[in-house]
C-alpha cells in the first residue's frame, strides 16, 4: 500500500555558484543558497530534470552461468533545465566557455568549460509523524559544467528559453565515495 504523503508535486529552484563557492550548510532553509556565490537561475520551464545513470562491470568466472559480483563501472549524472529568463548572465552559464562582460557574452576558442557548482531546492516527502508538513529537499552537485548542447529558440507566438544540461564532474576534494554530490531532506 503506498503512502499519500510521499508523492510531492511542485516547483523547484535552481542555483549556480563558481566552483570555489562553499558548499552551502543544507539545512533547508530558503536562505542556504542565497548567499556565499550562489545566484539563482530564475523562472523555469518545464520544470528540473536531475538524471543519474550507473553502468555496471559483472563479475564472471567459468564455474557459474550467473554473475558471482557486481561492480560500479561508471557514474553519470547531470541537472536539465529550460531558463525562462534570458539574461545575459544565464547565457553565460548555458554557454559552456563563456565570457560575460556587462551586456556582452563572448564564447569560442577556450580549451576547458567553465566549472560551476548548482544547487536545487524543492518540496520533499513529509516526516510519518506530521503527514501535511512537507520537508525541504536540498541537492548540491559539487562540479557541474555546461554541456555544450544549449539551445535558445525564439517563436512568434511564445517566450524565448534557454536549454541547458549541466553534467556533474568529480570533485576530489570530497570523500572518496561522496564526490560528486548530495541530496539531504531538511
Amino acid at each position: 500500500m503506498g503512502t499519500s504523503s510521499n508523492v510531492v508535486s511542485g516547483k523547484a529552484d535552481v542555483y549556480i555558484a563558481p566552483e570555489t563557492a562553499a558548499i552551502p550548510g543544507l539545512t533547508g532553509n530558503a536562505t542556504d543558497f542565497t548567499g556565499g556565490g550562489f545566484t539563482a537561475l530564475g523562472y523555469t520551464d518545464d520544470g528540473v530534470e536531475i538524471d543519474y545513470t550507473a553502468t555496471d562491470a559483472e563479475i564472471r568466472v567459468d564455474e557459474e552461468s550467473f554473475p558471482i559480483d557486481v561492480l560500479i563501472d561508471k557514474e553519470s549524472a547531470s541537472i536539465s533545465v529550460k531558463l525562462a529568463e534570458t539574461t545575459m548572465q544565464n547565457i553565460s552559464y548555458a554557454l559552456t566557455g563563456a565570457t560575460l562582460a556587462g551586456d556582452q557574452v563572448t564564447f569560442g576558442g577556450l580549451e576547458r568549460p567553465n566549472i560551476f557548482r548548482i544547487g536545487v531546492q524543492g518540496k520533499a516527502p513529509a516526516d510519518p509523524a506530521t503527514p501535511t508538513l512537507f520537508k525541504t529537499r536540498q541537492i548540491v552537485f559539487y562540479r557541474v559544467y555546461a554541456k555544450s548542447a544549449m539551445k535558445m529558440h525564439y517563436k512568434r507566438n511564445g517566450k524565448v528559453m534557454i536549454q541547458v544540461q549541466f553534467v556533474a564532474l568529480a570533485d576530489s576534494t570530497q570523500p572518496a565515495t561522496q564526490r560528486a554530490g548530495i541530496f539531504k531532506d531538511s
